[in-house]
């Protein structure tokens, strides 16, 4: 469950929330481990980088929604070439090993 943007957490010149990059979701199945995944800075609430142990990491990468969209279909084993479609990077710390 996730929306495709976030919105900002403070209010614009007009009192309202503009698009941001920073979002939520919710992954749910047997694939799945139960975990909290990627975080926020404390100023500006900017996505921050992690690495392939789901660590945060100035040398890794950004979590974006291709990569969550690449985890699932790697959870139900639709990872096959012929059905990626969607340019990301499956997330295997999210992943059973």
């Amino acid at each position: 469950v996730f929306s495709e943007f976030g919105r900002t957490p403070t209010l614009n010149i007009r009192g309202g929330r503009d698009h941001h990059p920073c979002n939520s979701a919710i992954l749910m199945g047997s694939n799945i481990k139960p975990l909290i995944f990627g975080s926020s800075s404390d100023q500006g609430m900017a996505p921050q980088k992690f690495n392939e142990l789901g660590q945060n990491s100035d040398a890794g990468k950004a979590l974006r929604p291709g990569d969550i969209a690449q985890t699932i279909l790697s959870a139900i084993s639709l990872d096959h070439p012929i059905e990626n479609r969607i340019q990301g990077d499956k997330i295997q710390a999210i992943l059973n090993t």
